[in-house]
């Protein structure tokens, strides 16, 4: 395993406890956020590999072919 950043690591602990406090049954989604090249699919990956280690099914749902060109993303109006 992969020595995180205590911050990254202490968010992916959450989120695999908040799952295992669940019902099997319920789904739960988790939604990152950033501005572009912060490390969101990198958390990503990593969270989705926690959850895979501990026997929870997850899928990793990408956004960047979905946004605009950064020209046109961060044109001045």
């Amino acid at each position: 395993m992969q020595v995180l950043p205590m911050k990254i690591d202490h968010f992916i602990q959450t989120v695999v406890s908040r799952r295992d406090d669940l019902p099997q049954c319920n789904a739960m989604v988790v939604a990152i956020s950033g501005i572009d090249g912060s490390g969101k699919s990198t958390v990503a990956k990593h969270l989705a590999e926690r959850l895979n280690e501990n026997c929870i099914s997850s899928a990793l749902i990408g956004l960047d072919a979905w946004h605009n060109p950064p020209e046109k993303r961060f044109a001045m109006k």
